[in-house]
């Protein structure tokens, strides 16, 4: 059975204080705090009396391990709420529009609120590039699971159809994510690291098949199959010729890999 720790009375109402402050406080953070409900949570700051409280004023003002055990306690749910803000921002205005205070604006809360999820502007590009790669991670894994036996036409077929992209405007996203590279040498590691797991099942399944070149190959499959989305993604000029490109790849990949089923 897992311990739950234990927070002192100071710390329990400064991290009440400031979940209260983004938007009310989580019925999961009342409990991590050890309150049985939000409401006995929300009596405690208020200062009314209750049972749940088992803890000593320390006397002492948060300390900077406190607030680290406050970013502990606060749920990812409101943390993937705010980066998909940041993705909504860079894919409806631009990577240049995403800023702290632009973000903290976006999720409804103060910069300082923004702060105790991301401290800095490379803790939520780091946060950010996690969250987009997560996304496509976890689809990944449902289609392998799905799968008895998951071939290269599979692979070809998944980053094509794009579908964990549609909820992260991935047509709009990326694009903006290359150009942010290029100035954001943070973002151009990060972003190297999306594409990796894409690359490595590529070539794996390349070896497979006994090609001579396979890192190669699968570099050049991936630029193949990502800069379509320069022509035929949403509000492209080409973009109703987008499932004829989807065909026409998958027609080239059948004719160089013999229809790698």
């Amino acid at each position: 059975m897992t311990r739950r720790k234990r927070y002192s009375a100071e710390f329990k109402r400064e991290a009440l204080r400031r979940a209260n402050e983004e938007g009310g406080t989580d019925t999961l953070i009342a409990e991590e705090l050890g309150f049985s409900t939000r409401h006995s949570a929300n009596a405690f700051v208020s200062g009314e009396s209750h049972k749940d409280c088992t803890c000593q004023l320390t006397g002492r003002n948060m300390s900077l391990d406190m607030s680290t055990a406050y970013q502990e306690i606060v749920v990812s749910d409101r943390k993937q709420q705010i980066l998909q803000e940041a993705v909504g921002i860079i894919a409806s205005e631009g990577y240049g529009k995403l800023t702290m205070r632009g973000l903290a604006r976006a999720s409804n809360m103060k910069l300082g609120a923004l702060q105790y999820h991301f401290r800095t502007w490379d803790d939520m590009l780091r946060a950010l590039a996690a969250y987009i790669a997560n996304t496509y991670r976890l689809s990944f894994e449902s289609l392998k699971q799905d799968a008895d036996v998951l071939n290269l036409r599979d692979i070809v077929r998944f980053i094509l159809d794009d579908v964990p992209g549609s909820a992260l405007q991935a047509d709009r996203l990326f694009p903006q994510l290359w150009a942010m590279a290029r100035v954001e040498p943070l973002m151009e590691a990060l972003l190297d690291e999306i594409y990796v797991d894409y690359l490595d099942e590529l070539e794996k399944r390349l070896v497979d098949m006994g090609n001579t070149a396979p890192r190669a190959e699968a570099l050049a499959l991936m630029s193949l199959l990502e800069g379509a989305t320069l022509f035929v993604g949403s509000d492209r000029r080409w973009a109703d010729d987008a499932g004829a490109v989807r065909d026409a790849a998958l027609a080239i990949i059948d004719m160089r890999y013999g229809n790698a089923e």
